[in-house]
């Protein structure tokens, strides 16, 4: 039986987009015997999918960065794998398949990892430039290089019962606190995700997400849940400070990231930065408005047809830069509270849902 380790990638973003390679692996080799192997968040948006036989969380240290490679490297050698297919670009996944050693070792050439891989894939540039592409045709071409064609670029995620009965909980339990929550439950529910870990120039003002939120109460009814992470607790709370109706908080009552996905689904419409839960609402069909400031949307581009994106364009705006190298985040603040409530009234009014 062949034996394959997949290296998942390492944002979860990425590894949403990277879900239509997964899938044509799956289906190119059925009878392979697949161990994914993803951080702690990917691999809990990743967790519940068939296209894998056993799925490794790499163990992190308390900045979320992978620890322990040798030690997994050693365990991960024991299961002599024929080929191992590295999706992030780092130069300590292609370490670990090297040291784990992996028969073929399938990347692209990055991070000066080109002398452990054997099946070396090299990046589309112009000069030293790399082109912006989607990264569904760059993961794709992972899948293709060990013979494994990817038809179906469409995102895919699945939840699980314990995400759905986590949900129906935060939303049951937040309607008994707050009975105005209980009284929009025949109108929309509408997600505001207003983090993001890349950093402060995905970020729009939280307060616009607080004067957006009520403005759609206001045409539309329903309620709104404020997603956040444990650590976005004083962006969440500038939201809710900025609105004058009442929100559920994830941040004061989390639920798991795995539930986040059910959130995501089952919500009417997500207005998000440029981040993971975007991604979400993509592959669950949810109505989606997407805020870009610093990131190029073609990286990320699905020609999702329940998307709407928002973006100013400037001379110096896609930085691709985590804080605002000119210091004005212009491509943020520029971006009014009306031109968003456009984008999302469109979809609320259409009633998409795919």
């Amino acid at each position: 039986m062949e034996r394959l380790l997949i290296v998942a990638p390492s944002w979860v973003g990425d590894a949403v987009l990277a879900t239509p390679a997964l899938r044509a692996i799956r289906a190119g080799r059925p009878g392979a015997d697949i161990t994914l192997l993803a951080r702690a968040n990917p691999a809990a948006v990743l967790a519940d999918a068939p296209w894998y036989d056993r799925l490794i969380a790499w163990p992190t240290g308390g900045n979320g960065r992978p620890i322990g490679a040798f030690k997994l490297a050693r365990r991960l050698g024991g299961e002599r794998f024929d080929a191992a297919v590295l999706f992030p670009n780092s130069f300590r996944s292609g370490l670990l398949a090297f040291l784990a050693r992996a028969r073929r070792r399938v990347g692209y050439a990055r991070d000066a990892r080109a002398v452990l891989l054997t099946d070396r894939l090299k990046p589309i540039k112009q000069g030293r430039t790399f082109v912006a592409e989607s990264m569904l045709s760059y993961y794709a071409r992972l899948a293709e290089a060990i013979g494994c064609a990817v038809d179906d670029h469409r995102l895919e995620l699945f939840t699980s019962d314990a995400d759905r009965r986590a949900v129906d909980e935060l939303l049951a339990g937040n309607a008994d606190q707050a009975p105005s929550l209980a009284t929009g439950k025949n109108g929309p529910l509408i997600v505001l995700n207003p983090g993001g870990a890349f950093g402060p120039s995905k970020h729009w003002p939280a307060e616009r997400f607080g004067q957006l939120a009520d403005r759609l109460l206001e045409r539309f009814g329903g309620r709104v849940v404020i997603s956040g992470a444990p650590g976005e607790r004083a962006i969440v709370e500038r939201v809710a400070s900025a609105m004058d109706r009442p929100a559920v908080r994830l941040t004061d009552s989390p639920i798991p990231l795995s539930a986040v996905r059910e959130l995501v689904r089952r919500a009417d419409l997500l207005v998000t930065n440029d981040t993971g839960p975007r991604h979400f609402a993509i592959a669950f069909g949810t109505p989606v408005v997407t805020l870009f400031g610093s990131t190029d949307p073609a990286w990320t581009a699905t020609h999702c047809s329940g998307e709407r994106s928002v973006r100013i364009e400037l001379a110096c705006s896609p930085c691709q830069k985590p804080l605002c190298p000119l210091e004005h985040h212009d491509c943020m603040r520029m971006m009014t509270v009306a031109m968003v409530e456009s984008a999302a009234a469109e979809l609320l009014e259409s009633g998409f849902h795919g």
